[in-house]
């Protein structure tokens, strides 16, 4: 009896011992395959969206910078996919990342939502910069032109970060409302008074809209400009959606 004890205990330990063996081997395997050309990836050769007016390759690299990514990059790194996320949804133009696929072949394909620049704003130092629908600070290169204009009373904290005031961010909901509805209007000047936000197609002149204040409910004061909008042709007219 004592034996067969001896005998099976061997065999178990021998058993483990091959068991990490085979576990030891398949992991150098792997990690050779992890660094052989054909399982890797340039940065560059992502397919994902661009942002507008952006090189792909700038903005490949910038991604790259933010999430400290290799390049190539080990497609059989199981931790890819999760690393890829995190770097894209680092970038100020990024909104949302919503899949990373690695494969079929050498791709890599990560679908993503972009912010999309929605208000001008002019800080006081005079620099224009782009923001989006939440008043988040879009990068240097986003493209200002033909959007609404608004001068801010403070200075942004940094690209991919609220402006960090709520005049700034309550301007880009209201900006954001309007765009489909742009074409028509042209209320391309949006200034804070005393009364609150007022909206103009010109700085000082033509019709102009008394939006209200910060904590109005916009959806509400969108539907009635909706329906008074014909008195934007008046040139001296003047819409209060306050009431």
């Amino acid at each position: 009896m004592r034996r067969q004890l001896i005998i099976a205990g061997f065999t178990v330990l021998a058993c483990g011992i091959v068991l990490g063996l085979l576990m030891v081997v398949a992991q150098v395997t792997r990690l050779s395959l992890m660094t052989a050309e054909r399982y890797l990836l340039p940065v560059r050769a992502i397919d994902t969206a661009i942002p507008p007016g952006q090189d792909r390759e700038a903005f490949l690299a910038e991604v790259r910078y933010y999430g400290q990514l290799p390049d190539p990059l080990p497609l059989l790194d199981q931790d890819l996919p999760k690393r890829l996320e995190q770097a894209f949804a680092r970038h100020p133009w990024v909104e949302e990342v919503k899949q990373v696929q690695i494969g079929p072949g050498r791709r890599i394909h990560v679908r993503s939502v972009l912010r999309m620049a929605v208000l001008a704003v002019r800080s006081p130092e005079g620099t224009l910069r782009a923001v989006d629908r939440s008043g988040i600070l879009l990068p240097r290169g986003a493209d200002t032109l033909g959007l609404p204009l608004l001068a801010a009373p403070s200075s942004p904290q940094g690209p991919g970060r609220p402006w960090g005031d709520p005049h700034v961010e309550v301007a880009a909901r209201v900006a954001h409302l309007l765009a489909p509805h742009q074409d028509r209007w042209q209320l391309n000047h949006f200034a804070w008074k005393d009364d609150g936000l007022q909206l103009r197609k010109h700085p000082k002149t033509g019709p102009v809209v008394l939006w209200g204040a910060i904590n109005s409910d916009h959806d509400a004061r969108l539907a009635r400009l909706i329906a008074l909008s014909h008195r934007l042709e008046t040139e001296d007219a003047t819409i209060d959606l306050r009431e």
